[in-house]
């Protein structure tokens, strides 16, 4: 959790990419405070395992409600 918290100019250029392993469940405040995160860099994110997204895009211009299925459940 907290892995990119206030990194204000991180855009997210290559999450993407990212391979997360589903034994990764805590993403909490992951996001926070990255107010330059760009909706298209994070929609192919499969974060669907996870136990914990508590407040993962706080402080952030993205638009929660245009997230994958898996930010919602």
């Amino acid at each position: 959790n907290t892995m990119f918290l206030g990194c204000k100019k991180f855009e997210g250029k290559g999450l993407d990419n990212w391979f997360v392993p589903k034994k990764i469940k805590d993403c909490n405040r992951m996001f926070e405070g990255c107010i330059s995160l760009k909706q298209e860099n994070i929609q192919n994110l499969n974060f669907d395992y996870l136990t914990d997204k508590h407040d993962m895009f706080y402080n952030t211009n993205i638009d929660t409600t245009k997230l994958p299925k898996w930010y919602g459940k």
